[in-house]
């Protein structure tokens, strides 16, 4: 009992000092956004998400400058990477590690919605392909001019661990490069127990106001209803929207044009 209370206080308090290296989210005038695409070449352009990714980089590094060499940076290293789909993903959903956009619904603010089972599986590819996928994904579904979202983390999935060298490389650190932005929402923890919440509430002094607030707990996932309305939270998760995992693969396949088994799950 002891050992696994331990265990659980690794593993928030690894999540949390990730996201305690976020800054706060400054929204970006248009002309800002306009001054910085039109420093980028169409082969640059190419590899981005448009304005918003434009305007979430200006949200951190509010100098065009050095968002400019950040957008390049990044640019370059989507160009090398290739075309990402979600054939790359699909086999993911198979693990008992994954995570995946909600798309088309929404939290009270507007953020983008994902839900992360447990944390990914997979090889350093793997993983880095559907952190990229899933980014990606979420810039085109919020609503809000920087892109953030409301991450939800089932820890009660197995895959719920200390990250290790791999789901490092492949996901902690492409975020933390790459889309570094996408710190900027809340993340809620489901099924944390309730001696642990009490352990991470006393280390509230060590954190910014904001930092902290962005860190939430939820029994079950119906228990979301609080931070997602319930016209946007799935049907599964005791809401009365329908969203299905293996009819998002299947559909998203076919916009892409690509070929992938559905997946052998739903939420």
């Amino acid at each position: 009992m002891y050992m696994r209370s331990k265990q659980w206080r690794q593993e928030i308090a690894f999540i949390a000092i990730v996201f305690l290296q976020c800054l706060p989210a400054v929204t970006s005038s248009q002309s800002s956004i306009n001054s910085v695409r039109s420093k980028l070449s169409k082969e640059e352009l190419r590899w981005i998400q448009g304005d918003k990714e434009i305007a979430s980089w200006l949200s951190i590094y509010r100098d065009e400058k050095t968002a400019v060499e950040k957008i390049r940076a990044k640019a370059d290293w989507r160009r090398q990477l290739g075309k990402v789909s979600m054939a790359d993903c699909a086999r993911g959903f198979g693990t008992d590690g994954f995570t995946v956009c909600l798309e088309s619904l929404h939290d009270r603010d507007g953020n983008a919605i994902v839900y992360s089972h447990g944390l990914p599986r997979g090889t350093e590819s793997q993983i880095r392909a559907q952190t990229i996928y899933l980014q990606e994904r979420v810039l085109a579904n919020s609503k809000n001019n920087v892109a953030s979202s409301l991450t939800v983390i089932d820890c009660t999935q197995p895959s719920f661990r200390i990250p290790d060298g791999t789901l490092k490389r492949g996901g902690i650190d492409v975020i933390s490069t790459y889309y570094p932005w996408s710190t900027f929402g809340a993340t809620v923890f489901i099924g944390v127990p309730k001696p642990v919440q009490s352990l991470f509430k006393l280390t509230k002094p060590l954190f910014p106001k904001e930092t902290f607030e962005r860190f939430r707990f939820a029994d079950t996932k119906r228990d979301l209803i609080e931070y997602i309305p319930a016209d946007q939270l799935p049907t599964s998760w005791g809401g009365r929207a329908f969203w299905s995992l293996r009819m998002y693969t299947t559909q998203r396949c076919l916009v892409e044009g690509t070929l992938c088994r559905p997946a052998p799950r739903d939420l």
